[in-house]
C-alpha cells in the first residue's frame, strides 16, 4: 500500500503444457502480473471493527445466557434429596 493505492505482484509459473512455447531448461517463473488498485483504509478497518465487535458480542451473549440460566443448587439438591 503507498498512499491511496495498493500495488499487487501476482507471479505466473510454468507448466507442463507450456513446454511447447517456453523451453523446459528455462526457470519455472514466467513472469509477473502487477496490479494497482484504490484503496481506502478507513473502510477497511472499520468494517474488520463492525466484525470483530459483532463476533465478540455474540460470544459475550452466550455466555450470559448460559451463566444466567445456570443453577447449580438444583444439581446439588436432586444429588441429596432422596424423596
Amino acid at each position: 500500500v503507498s498512499g491511496r493505492l495498493y500495488h499487487c505482484i501476482i507471479p505466473v509459473y510454468r507448466k507442463s503444457e507450456c513446454n511447447f512455447c517456453h523451453q523446459p531448461s528455462q526457470k519455472p517463473l514466467l513472469g509477473v502480473i502487477t496490479y494497482a488498485i484504490p484503496f481506502d483504509g478507513y473502510i477497511y478497518y472499520t468494517s474488520e471493527r463492525i466484525i470483530l465487535f459483532t463476533i465478540i458480542t455474540f460470544a459475550i451473549s452466550i455466555m450470559l445466557f448460559v451463566v444466567i440460566r445456570w443453577n447449580p443448587y438444583k444439581d446439588i439438591k436432586e444429588l441429596f434429596d432422596k424423596k
